[in-house]
């Protein structure tokens, strides 16, 4: 496959590979990190959504693609997307109210850049920016996070997010941070007991996938 791949409905950081831009009235929702925290857990496939009331809209460029997805959470059966690319314009709208659902355009060509105008009130997990058939890997950046996170999200929602997107294998990369504050045996034990946590929660929701674990 080609592209970017996932990516954030607000870019919070510098980004080689891709140029984002939004507007100023989404509330970001985070299991860590800055943002607001929600009781319900349903922090999606990126540990974070974006929640839109209205209006709102996101702009990408400088990269190369033919097919978007929008992971999302309908709240109130209103929400709509339109897409626009140069001569392309389409609109798409949610069929269902709660739990998570894709919006997916096919351009008839290759695109370099692209706005998304959304309307209505709505939960957004993210954008997919794909080229051609193929293997997609999806960087998910949480930096200076230790791993133990996972458990935090709703098993429910995160378990739909994975079949709809068809993962097919699940890469942790987590330690090197936690590494300065582990000054004795216990404490190595103690993070690999909640290391061990994590996985056997992915499995429980996603059972069957292989996971992949990178770590000192």
């Amino acid at each position: 496959g080609g592209g970017p791949g996932l990516l954030p409905i607000v870019q919070n950081v510098p980004c080689a590979t891709v140029t984002q831009s939004s507007s100023d009235n989404f509330l970001t929702y985070s299991v860590f990190g800055p943002g607001n925290r929600d009781k319900e857990r349903k922090y999606g496939i990126m540990t974070k959504y974006w929640r839109v009331q209205g209006s709102g809209s996101c702009h990408i460029s400088h990269t190369r693609g033919n097919k978007v997805r929008l992971l999302l959470n309908d709240q109130s059966g209103n929400f709509e997307a339109t897409l626009k690319s140069d001569d392309f314009e389409e609109t798409k709208s949610c069929d269902s109210i709660g739990g998570f659902h894709i919006l997916q355009w096919n351009l008839p060509s290759e695109f370099s850049k692209f706005s998304v105008i959304f309307k209505g009130s709505a939960d957004l997990y993210g954008l997919m920016v794909d080229n051609g058939s193929g293997i997609a890997v999806d960087n998910i950046a949480l930096r200076g996070c230790s791993g133990t996170i996972f458990t935090s999200i709703n098993a429910s929602l995160l378990q739909q997010s994975y079949r709809q997107t068809d993962v097919g294998m699940i890469i942790l990369q987590f330690g090197g941070n936690s590494m300065p504050a582990i000054g004795s045996e216990q404490g190595i034990e103690n993070y690999k007991n909640n290391i061990a946590k994590q996985i056997k929660y992915l499995q429980g929701i996603y059972p069957d996938t292989p996971i992949l674990f990178i770590g000192p």
